[in-house]
């Protein structure tokens, strides 16, 4: 691809050469770029600038295209002097303006100089203007497709060995029987099947756990009375204990507060599958206003006095349009020029974005200290139960169970609660241009920017590194992959993703010394991070990675770059180990040889003690004699 190599199945598209291209601004500096050739894919668009590394843009990470050429736009500012005696190599004939989802503006410049060349049909178009109308059109059907199965992941065709294959990365049944939760386990939990063709409830997967005293059609009744029928449903239980999480959408007891005795009686059973004396402890994650509101606006709202035994907490962890303003306004200040140093901490506390990631921190935390400390069973949820609640289980599950702090527990968590329970990352990540701009939110960046905050404190607790959740938050928009295609389990078996796409983990497992984290040390306690925003830190990978003006950070450690160095550093660290072990061996037997010094340490030793009860059995005066010269 003219210095960009192709990935299987990426096919080129358009080829124009001679145009101009601009990004900018980032950081203050002028709008960069340059004159060179424009490939476009079926993936991305390629810049290649006379030799220098191309610049290579997927084209779902565009949330915006424009068009203007010099035959319908006259008298713009924008275009150059008289056509007469015009440079053809600088007089601008058209002008495409891209908008991306990091606030980094692009502009392609068509000039009378530039040709386009369709690479499918071999077909030249020489006139300007019908340059300019191509590629609009080509980059609209890539940037908004039709339909989600026009996006590149359905075209993507990476073979994997079948030892890596992430479709075969989560296994429910193998999941809840490492939880214990078996059929012959008397946990008090069973796996129902009352969703196996998505009947019930098109978000939840086909197998859901559920308390062994409730039967499918109480289930049925149930779900009537939770938003979009998202009735309560076990995700993680101790495998040492009883306590237990458990995930669903609100109730919906209206501004009259209705009442749903299956939905009790579930809820009931959640609390009595764990014998211990705590209450069951009923987490929303809104702030009480919200969730009162709810009872007038939206016919829902929370869980009052008629469930016995147990206890609401409210979070106070605000909605997506809060979070997605705060997201844009650190985005664009870290954007800005570096002239008002000065303000830095004051403009970045005005964003709010680190009290969000505190809020998040705060809950997951207080989930986990009631499951660990109090050995009480949990129901979280918020409004539909797709946004904040699986951002706050899975926090608290990573805080509990340190296999989620592994690769391979990394991806079970994120399949588990993130693609089976029905997160919507169509609708959150605007893929193609679908839904309602309004409902797009950086969910999924905000969670994953917790995980690197617990990462900072508890640097070899995880074997996830910060480069493996950069690409998760980067795979989420790109459409490369299948996994984080559509909005539910049951929309993705419907389209045939498992069987037409590749999945991510696949990449990640074919690659895992790129994304393990070097000084990964197995920790199997509890990890409780400190949440406060005095402790927080703007993670700069994620929001400064587009600033040019900027030098890149210093790693503290050395970097890891191959399987072979990875091996031989962990070879390092446990010699070093058996080194420290030897060392403390020898350091008690000194300290033991210290308090006892009259023990004999050697054979000589143990030899003149010999030497020395012959000679008391020989006469009593030697011994006396011995003796006093000790």
């Amino acid at each position: 691809m003219d210095g960009t190599e192709l990935l299987p199945g990426e096919v080129i598209n358009l080829r124009l050469e001679r145009v101009g291209v601009f990004y900018g601004s980032t950081c203050g500096m002028e709008p960069q770029g340059g004159h060179g050739s424009l490939l476009v894919t079926n993936y991305q668009m390629s810049f290649n600038f006379g030799g220098k590394k191309p610049i290579n843009v997927p084209h779902l990470t565009v949330t915006k295209v424009t068009k203007r050429d010099r035959v319908t736009d006259k008298r713009s500012e924008d275009w150059d002097g008289g056509q007469g005696g015009a440079n053809p190599l600088t007089h601008k004939m058209g002008m495409v303006h891209l908008e991306r989802r990091d606030t980094t503006p692009m502009t392609i410049i068509i000039f009378a100089a530039s040709t386009l060349t369709d690479a499918v049909n071999d077909e030249l178009y020489p006139n300007p203007t019908r340059q300019c109308s191509k590629l609009f059109e080509c980059l609209m059907s890539y940037v908004f497709p039709r339909s989600l199965t026009k996006v590149f992941a359905f075209s993507y065709r990476q073979v994997f060995d079948a030892d890596t294959d992430g479709w075969r990365v989560y296994n429910p049944d193998e999941e809840f029987s490492r939880q214990g939760v078996t059929s012959s386990s008397g946990s008090g939990w069973r796996v129902s099947h009352v969703n196996h063709e998505y009947t019930a409830c098109d978000s939840y997967p086909r197998k859901v756990a559920v308390p062994a005293g409730i039967r499918d059609w109480e289930i049925k009744k149930a779900l009537e009375f939770r938003a979009n029928g998202r009735f309560p449903i076990m995700v993680w239980k101790n495998p040492r204990g009883d306590a237990a999480i458990c995930r669903s959408a609100q109730p919906l007891p209206g501004l009259f507060r209705m009442r749903n005795k299956e939905d009790e009686r579930l809820v009931s059973l959640i609390r009595a599958a764990n014998p211990g004396p705590a209450p069951l402890y009923i987490i929303d994650a809104r702030p009480h206003t919200n969730a009162q509101a709810n009872t007038v606006f939206r016919a829902a709202g929370y869980e009052r006095g008629s469930y016995e035994n147990c206890e609401i907490l409210f979070l106070g962890i605000e909605n997506i349009h809060a979070v997605r303003k705060s997201y844009l306004r650190l985005r664009e200040l870290c954007s800005n020029p570096v002239e008002d140093d000065e303000r830095w901490l004051p403009n970045v506390s005005d964003t709010y974005w680190l009290q969000h990631i505190s809020k998040l921190l705060q809950g997951g935390k207080r989930i986990a200290e009631l499951v660990a400390m109090e050995r009480a069973s949990v129901l979280i949820h918020c409004s539909d139960g797709w946004d904040r609640t699986p951002q706050i289980s899975s926090l608290a599950q990573i805080m509990l169970d340190p296999y989620y702090r592994t690769l391979r527990g990394f991806e079970v968590l994120v399949e588990k609660e993130w693609c089976s329970l029905g997160h919507k990352f169509s609708l959150r990540y605007a893929h193609g241009g679908s839904g309602d701009k309004q409902e797009a939110a950086p969910v999924l960046a905000q969670w994953a920017d917790c995980i690197w905050q617990m990462i900072r404190q508890f640097p070899t607790a995880f074997e996830v590194s910060p480069e493996l959740l950069l690409e998760l938050i980067e795979v989420a928009h790109v459409c490369k992959f299948g996994t984080f295609l559509f909005n539910s389990e049951c929309e993705r078996r419907r389209a045939g993703v498992h069987k037409r796409t590749v999945s991510f983990w696949s990449h990640v497992n074919a690659n895992v010394a790129r994304f393990r984290n070097p000084h990964y040390q197995k920790h199997a306690g509890l990890i409780f991070p400190e949440t406060s925003v005095r402790r927080l830190c703007v993670w700069e990978s994620l929001f400064f990675k587009d600033c040019s003006s900027l030098p890149p950070p210093q790693d503290v450690c050395p970097s890891v770059s191959s399987e072979e160095e990875l091996k031989a550093q962990r070879k390092k660290t446990e010699d070093l180990e058996a080194k420290v072990a030897l060392l403390q061996r020898e350091l008690v037997r000194a300290q033991v040889s210290q308090e006892q010094p009259h023990r004999p340490q050697s054979g000589t030793g143990k030899a003149e003690e010999e030497e020395e009860g012959s000679e008391r059995n020989r006469g009593g005066g030697g011994g006396s004699k011995r003796g006093s010269e000790r």
